[in-house]
């Protein structure tokens, strides 16, 4: 039986000089990415008629409703002429800018695959409808854990003696800690290594001594940049590079966003999970964020998103400690949870130390337009007629942002 794998190709932009899908035909597709997921079916969207845009603010509330002290004489001409401006509160509007990255994706096909299969000539709209849930399951990631790292230091040095393939130290000539380098707390770049024969070892790290790093992870495989990376021993002078997670390496996703704010954001409302149960999850976790989100800001919309394990040790939390009524209804009834009357969401990505909780339309989405997705045969592109592949490229400007960062709460520190 022979078993054909699609494989990640690396994105040739010179591949996308024309197959800008039709503004209706374009339109329909971000609809279709925007009711993917529960998250981004839930957030605000937006399809953008431009690769930036300026949108109007929702969420924000100056004042709330005050009690006046009208006369009470029973005249209602003295009431309508009594003087109301110590009690008017303003509620001015506010706006924000959503700025849009690009994301790409290609996919390479056997030919032979497309000849020899039961679906015919069918096969090619499932390979692009692939490419569009592919999209999606990237764009939620991004969405969700972006960080932007885009250093103004960088890395280009070389190892400095004999390393094994086991070692987990990685000394260079130079010091790496350079004004503007990413620490190892980014956690969306590599050290990549290169043998002297074009061989890439990627390799992850948890900190920093002088020349050395520490705490290394060697031969770290990427499958999203297409590097399957071995662990490699090296004698000495192989050049060492930094290299960025192309996902989430490029632009700050809600997690950064409410850890810290961005420049012009409102402050935001932190609770460390770890004071609370020593990190494993209870209730009271649960309580203290909603304690420590403005008042304003409590409405029904509240959801909390969590990783889908701690969801499991919180039910599990339940169980133990409520009432047999409680019982029966966590496991008859899986869209009950005890949290305050509000609903949890548990996206795909989300990190299981974290737990946020604000209203979905805090979170907003935008994908401009103009997509292009392009498909390259041998008899479009000379550059496949001897590769007996067939190609399918995708790529769109999508943004995300956070309208409030004070309209939320970020919990840190649960035990995973």
């Amino acid at each position: 039986m022979e078993i054909n794998t699609l494989e990640k190709d690396s994105v040739n932009r010179t591949n996308f000089n024309n197959g800008l899908m039709p503004e209706k035909t374009a339109e329909g597709f971000i609809k279709m990415i925007f009711e993917s997921t529960p998250l981004l079916k839930a957030c605000r969207t937006k399809i953008l008629k431009a690769e930036k845009e300026t949108l109007a603010g929702i969420l924000e509330q100056k004042g709330q409703t005050r009690i006046v002290g009208v006369n009470n004489t029973g005249s209602q001409g003295v009431k309508d002429s009594e003087d109301q401006s110590a009690y008017r509160r303003t509620m001015s509007g506010y706006k924000f800018t959503l700025d849009t990255h690009e994301y790409s994706l290609s996919r390479t096909l056997s030919n032979k695959v497309l000849t020899d299969n039961l679906e015919g000539k069918s096969l090619g709209e499932h390979q692009a409808s692939n490419l569009a849930n592919m999209l999606m399951v990237d764009l939620e990631d991004a969405f969700i854990n972006g960080y932007d790292v885009d250093p103004n230091g960088t890395l280009s040095g070389a190892i400095s003696g004999a390393h094994t393939g086991v070692v987990t130290t990685i000394d260079i000539g130079t010091d790496p800690i350079v004004a503007g380098f990413p620490s190892s707390s980014d956690g969306h770049g590599y050290l990549a290594i290169n043998d002297g024969s074009n061989n890439i070892e990627l390799v992850t790290y948890t900190g920093v001594s002088g020349n050395t790093f520490t705490g290394c992870t060697r031969g770290v495989t990427d499958p999203d940049t297409g590097i399957a990376s071995v662990a490699s021993a090296y004698v000495g002078a192989e050049v060492v590079k930094w290299q960025r997670h192309h996902l989430i390496g490029r632009d700050n996703g809600i997690i950064q966003l409410f850890t810290t704010p961005e420049s012009g954001m409102q402050a935001s409302n932190i609770v460390d999970g770890s004071l609370i149960n020593s990190g494993n999850i209870s209730f009271s976790h649960l309580n203290e964020m909603r304690k420590a989100l403005p008042k304003k800001y409590r409405t029904k919309e509240l959801v909390y998103l969590m990783g889908a394990d701690q969801f499991e040790k919180y039910r599990e939390w339940l169980i133990a400690n409520g009432s047999p009524v409680t019982q029966d209804k966590v496991m008859d009834n899986p869209t009950y949870y005890l949290s305050n009357g509000q609903t949890i969401m548990t996206p795909t990505d989300f990190p299981e130390s974290k737990i946020l909780l604000t209203t979905p339309k805090n979170l907003i989405f935008g994908i401009w337009q103009n997509i292009e997705m392009i498909k390259n045969t041998k008899y479009t592109d000379s550059r496949l007629a001897d590769t007996d592949q067939t190609q399918w490229n995708l790529r769109l400007r999508a943004g995300y942002t956070v309208e409030r960062t004070d309209a939320g709460v970020l919990l840190t520190g649960l035990t995973v």
